[in-house]
């Protein structure tokens, strides 16, 4: 965690010792409270655009830490946090557009080479937001992919349709038989909540998928806009399953632009 410096990541400031237990406490940026205590707040109260806001940067934090060859391995709302700007009388008259997310506990974090061929095989983190192949003893850092879908399933049911899930609901492509997903939540999905981790989606694809970029400051880039614009167009199309099916992508809008 001290090595990671990120927007959407925990600040760590330091670590104090007791001077009577000799215990050490790690000193980080204040928060106002987690996602899952928020989540409960506002269960049947919020809208798909509140979801991917929040996704978005949950998948932003992630890609950096992939970057940096790190896999956080318990992913979940209990370990996301979150400050808003705007102080609100309770948790449940909160503007969730104002909220920074900040992705916490690095317990179970550890380093993976970017390289899929590189496997752990500790059975760790919690079983509801557990990736399929973390029971089969063989995963990498594609195993918080799969947390996210699940995050992002979970907001779903409980922010918008007010309902809880069990671990069963994602499993085995069962979220599937839900007849009203808006359909790039749905999307979004379906590269996330895979089986095969070969199949799954990456994180920085996942930044230029349709779900989230609704929620992508375009208006801030004008240089590369309509570069950006063509690969979306170009994703959709090809579904963009993998990062080899994203190159392919870029490359194509690259020659046509």
């Amino acid at each position: 965690m001290m090595a990671l410096s990120h927007k959407y990541i925990l600040k760590f400031l330091g670590t104090a010792m007791s001077s009577v237990t000799g215990t050490v406490s790690i000193i980080t940026e204040m928060c106002e409270g987690d996602l899952k205590g928020l989540l409960l707040s506002k269960m049947g109260k919020m809208v798909e655009q509140d979801i991917s806001t929040m996704v978005e940067q949950i998948v932003n934090a992630t890609d950096y830490m992939h970057r940096q060859e790190m896999m956080h391995r318990d992913l979940k709302p209990a370990n996301i946090l979150f400050n808003c700007q705007e102080k609100a009388p309770s948790w449940e008259d909160i503007d969730l557009s104002m909220i920074t997310l900040k992705v916490a506990d690095f317990a179970l974090a550890r380093q993976c080479p970017a390289n899929e061929d590189m496997t752990l095989s500790e059975n760790v983190g919690t079983p509801a937001y557990w990736a399929p192949e973390i029971s089969h003893g063989h995963y990498n850092a594609k195993v918080d992919i799969y947390s996210i879908g699940v995050i992002t399933f979970e907001l779903f049911m409980k922010g918008i349709k007010g309902k809880r899930i069990t671990r069963e609901d994602h499993r085995d492509g069962n979220w599937a038989r839900l007849q009203d997903l808006p359909h790039q939540l749905r999307r979004f999905l379906e590269v996330t909540l895979v089986e095969n981790p070969r199949e799954r989606s990456t994180a920085a694809t996942l930044l230029i998928h349709p779900f989230l970029i609704k929620s992508f400051p375009l208006e801030k880039y004008t240089q590369g806009e309509e570069l950006l614009k063509g690969v979306l167009e170009v994703t959709c199309l090809f579904q963009a399953k993998s990062s080899d099916k994203l190159d392919m992508a870029i490359d194509q809008v690259a020659v046509t632009k």
